[in-house]
This record gives structure tokens, sequence and C-alpha cells, in this order.
């Protein structure tokens, strides 16, 4: 591991804050999944974090990215009427979702889904796909229209 050599003190009073909430280091290990002793490493040795890591912190203990990182903006992210932590808006991932419907509404030969209908399904398959993303899965276009299948 490399050392910090930006020696970032914020990042570091932020994972600390982070550690206080969860009451150690072995908890907050167990909560984000990134080995305790390099949560010990990028508190009291500077070394570097990686960004697989922040990832898995900023997920796990539904933070923002930018204020684990940063120390910008709002500590934890807003959620919505379910109680989900909402994450920042995936543009791609939601172009290929409005694609997915439209392949389908063509190529199945269902007719042509009413607009709100295709608007729900591809709200829907964004969301299915957006948290298969935020655990660490890739979805692919296949995926993606096995998935709209079932949901449309």
């Amino acid at each position: 591991m490399k050392k910090n050599d930006r020696g970032d003190p914020g990042l570091i009073a932020r994972l600390q804050e982070l550690e206080k909430e969860e009451g150690s280091f072995a908890a907050l290990s167990r909560r984000t999944d990134v080995h305790e002793a390099a949560l010990r490493s990028y508190v009291r040795k500077g070394i570097r974090i990686p960004s697989d890591n922040i990832l898995k912190i900023a997920d796990s203990m539904d933070v923002s990215i930018e204020w684990l990182v940063a120390g910008r903006g709002p500590k934890k992210l807003p959620r919505d009427e379910e109680g989900r932590p909402v994450r920042p808006f995936n543009a791609r991932l939601m172009r290929e979702a409005v694609e997915v419907m439209e392949i389908l509404s063509r190529k199945e030969k269902k007719g042509e889904y009413a607009p709100e209908q295709k608007a729900i399904a591809a709200l829907r398959l964004y969301r299915i796909c957006d948290d298969k993303e935020h655990s660490g899965e890739r979805v692919s276009r296949e995926k993606m229209i096995e998935i709209a299948r079932a949901v449309a």
C-alpha cells in the first residue's frame, strides 16, 4: 500500500467519525466488508484508501461519496418513500433501460405499450439494475432484457 501523499486529514477525520458511529474498527469492518487492519492503517498510518474501499464504505454506511472523500454536501444520502437511500441518478443506466423497453416493445410484437406503461417499466428496470450495480454486479444488456421481461 502507498502512503497517502496528501495526508488528507479531513478524510481521516470522517473515517474516524464513521468508526465512532459503529463503535469500533471491528464493527466498521464487519459492516463495510473492508479489513479491519486496512481501516486502521488508513487512519493511523495515512495509507491511501483504494477507490473500491471508498465505495464499499460509502455504500454500506449510506453516506455520500462526496462527503466521505471531500467533506462536501450532506453526509447521509436522502431516502425515498420506501426508506432506501437515494443514489445519484445514473443517466447511462436509465438510457439503457428505456432502450431495452423500446426493443422489447418492437421485438415481442405485443403491440405498442402506452407511454405510461413504458415509463413505469423502464423505471422499475432502472431501480433493479441500479441496485445490482451498487452491490457490485455489472448488468449487461442481455441481463437487462431478461429482467425487463420479468417486470414488464
